[in-house]
């Protein structure tokens, strides 16, 4: 699996759409579009914020070491409070987005 695969699945798995992460990342608009769908390299400040956002590592996304995915759910658990990662979770789930 590759970086921009990883992270699309991990932000998948957390319910969160590309714009949600990038606001938690800091990150410019499409930013990820080009990462998810170009396969574009993010610069190092920009992959650390993303590993952060996702509760992750910068090494984990690159693949050079696993990162089990209830880690990563600890890790946004941790970040944003139980509540706000189930609501996200039901919402991307059963909320048809428009």
């Amino acid at each position: 699996m590759d970086l921009h695969e990883r992270v699309r699945s991990l932000r998948e798995a957390a319910g969160l759409s590309r714009a949600q992460l990038e606001q938690r990342a800091g990150l410019p608009p499409r930013s990820l579009e080009r990462l998810e769908q170009r396969g574009q390299e993010p610069r190092a400040e920009a992959l650390e914020a993303i590993a952060t956002a996702l509760g992750t590592t910068p090494e984990a996304l690159r693949g050079e070491r696993d990162q089990p995915l209830g880690a990563v759910m600890a890790g946004l658990v941790a970040r944003y409070g139980p509540e706000q990662v189930v609501r996200e979770a039901v919402e991307a789930a059963f909320v048809k987005k428009v």
